[in-house]
């Protein structure tokens, strides 16, 4: 997964393809289920939604084979992104429902902010601002609760997306500023994407100011 990381994602696909490979040779159905499912966050990330979704439906039928609990809860979860990605937001949130209900039963904290997260997103995108904060608070509870930074400072930002799209410009960079802070140690894409939303908020509301 360290291609992944890297955005290297040719290299990623061949990595974990040989995985699986290897893993359905031997037996490993616990690899076996990890490599299905580190293709299908490949796949997502390189748009490539469908792809994804089988992936993340083999790694599925994997972890419900072996009794992997958190495996089916993960995987639940990743197929409710693709979901989410193409627009089947309905479907998607059955989906993050399902992994927020295994992640409760498992005091899986780290899937249930996951889960909280993704439901959010649903909310925001089909307009409900005031549902899509109620978790996103929840999933920021979670982030201060397990000290985890990247989790922290991304809950911030989804609450600072609802405010922009609130129309509450002001609140939502002081938001977003506090979300960069929380991301100082953390690396990956979040903070580009995060910083890009910034620097946009920051010249729409110059603009506001100046007409």
């Amino acid at each position: 997964n360290t291609y992944y990381y890297l955005g290297d994602y040719d290299k990623a696909l061949l990595y974990n393809h040989k995985h699986l490979e290897m893993a359905r040779e031997i037996g490993d159905f616990q690899g076996e289920g990890e490599a299905e499912g580190s293709l299908g966050v490949i796949y997502d990330a390189l748009g490539d939604h469908q792809h994804a979704l089988h992936y993340h439906q083999k790694y599925l039928e994997t972890a419900q084979m072996i009794g992997d609990q958190r495996g089916q809860a993960t995987a639940r979860g990743n197929i409710g992104n693709s979901l989410e990605q193409m627009g089947e937001y309905d479907l998607a949130m059955q989906y993050y429902s399902q992994q927020l209900e295994l992640a409760q039963k498992t005091q899986d904290l780290r899937r249930e902010a996951s889960a909280l997260g993704g439901i959010g997103n649903v909310y925001r995108k089909k307009g409900n601002i005031l549902k899509a904060k109620k978790f996103y608070q929840r999933q920021l509870d979670i982030g201060y609760q397990t000290s985890n930074d990247h989790l922290t400072g991304r809950s911030l930002f989804n609450l600072a997306l609802c405010l922009h799209q609130d129309g509450k410009i002001r609140k939502a960079i002081s938001l977003a500023e506090r979300a960069l802070e929380a991301l100082k140690p953390v690396e990956g894409t979040i903070k580009s994407i995060l910083s890009e939303n910034l620097k946009k908020w920051k010249e729409e509301l110059l603009l506001i100011q100046e007409a």
